[in-house]
């Protein structure tokens, strides 16, 4: 039975949390696709289109919170106890070294390398899985310093399969990569009479190539490690991250509407002239700094043709709606979001914003009423 998630739903959750390309999610008004006008309509949505990715911040807060600071390693024994004799000591000290150079090379301009623990676990926050692989990079395969020649890198949730049997142990790894454009297989099994780990590597087609595979004394483990929680983006959550660039790219397009005001004139002639009882509408009109504007009635002429007088003109310009509308629109949801990742203090503070020197208990402005629904009590009524 092979263990792969949906390949959809990991490159979803991936493009929300990176945030690259988030129009791609949009849910305002769109015209059909068989319009002759559906590019041009979407080119103008997507050239005023704003983001504010609430996921990739409580995301990255959350991994920080796990992994901000470098943990401290040591060798225990069955027991669970640090081992501490001279063994042991030099065992830390070699791993700690190790440990401080994959930080180097995350933070270095000689890799490409990032921060193998960091990423594997915000792979495992986006996606429901993360993964460390250790391997042995070919330019330091030989090298005399030990600490060079292992490495670890955290890759992509959908470059590894878990084959397990029907009890759910691990029976191989699959690990998916491609070398300057051509794609490889690694998979790794542990032997039942040697119990090394068996590295085995296929080429683009399937087929092994021999010289590649190798046996390693690894106490009977893989050199893949894979780290399981429950995806934090969840469907509410991208629903959430979906209205607030709603919300956001609402409030560029009102100030179009704002400073580009549309006037409706109604019940008045254009302006233009008369010719042998015909009229000729003014294409040249302009409105504007600097112009002057004559409106007049249009006639009004019973069944005879006679003039029996003028309409009453009037013009119409469209309001803008008020900014505040579409900021407490993103405010709400953000909060939304913060409540979804349990990351209260956020919320706390979204609350402050709302705050009031007459209320002492329950709060009054209707987000502060929700909000104190959510976090604080199950007998609250509103």
């Amino acid at each position: 039975m092979k263990t792969r998630r949906s390949q959809s739903i990991i490159e979803e959750n991936l493009a929300y949390y990176e945030g690259s390309d988030l129009f791609q999610f949009w849910i305002g008004p769109v015209t059909d696709e068989s319009d002759p006008h559906y590019e041009d309509v979407m080119n103008a949505i997507a050239k005023v289109f704003q983001s504010s990715n609430k996921i990739k911040e409580c995301i990255n807060r959350h991994r920080n919170a796990l992994v901000g600071k470098k943990p401290h390693w040591y060798f225990a024994d069955p027991a669970g106890n640090r081992q501490k004799d001279d063994v042991a000591s030099v065992a830390e000290l070699l791993l700690q070294r190790w440990i401080d150079r994959q930080y180097r090379l995350a933070i270095s301009s000689e890799s490409a390398l990032t921060n193998a623990i960091a990423e594997c676990t915000k792979n495992m926050l986006v996606t429901g899985r993360g993964y460390l692989r250790l391997w042995s990079p070919k330019r330091f395969r030989n090298s005399p310093d030990l600490n060079t020649r292992v490495a670890l890198h955290s890759p992509h949730p959908d470059s590894v399969i878990i084959n397990r049997d029907d009890d759910e142990f691990t029976e191989s790894i699959e690990y998916h990569y491609t070398v300057k454009d051509v794609k490889r297989v690694e998979i790794q099994r542990i032997d039942e009479t040697t119990n090394f780990t068996i590295f085995t590597t296929l080429d683009e087609k399937g087929v092994e190539i021999e010289e590649e595979t190798i046996a390693l004394d690894l106490g009977s483990r893989y050199s893949i490690y894979e780290m399981r929680s429950p995806s934090l983006v969840t469907d509410s959550v991208k629903d959430a991250q979906n209205a607030i660039n709603f919300a956001l790219t609402m409030m560029p397009r009102n100030i179009e509407v704002a400073g580009f005001r549309e006037r409706l004139i109604l019940g008045a002639q254009p302006p233009g002239r008369w010719e042998d009882d015909k009229f000729y509408p003014d294409n040249e009109f302009r409105v504007g700094p600097g112009q002057t504007a004559f409106l007049q009635g249009a006639p009004l002429h019973d069944e005879m043709g006679q003039l029996k007088g003028y309409t009453n003109p009037s013009v119409f310009s469209a309001e803008p709606v008020s900014p505040q509308t579409f900021i407490d629109t993103a405010q709400a949801f953000s909060a939304n979001i913060y409540h979804e990742f349990s990351q209260q203090e956020d919320v706390q503070r979204f609350l402050d914003k709302f705050s009031c020197s007459h209320c002492h208990s329950r709060p009054q402005h209707p987000y502060q009423r929700y909000w104190y629904f959510l976090l604080v009590s199950d007998d609250y009524v509103k």
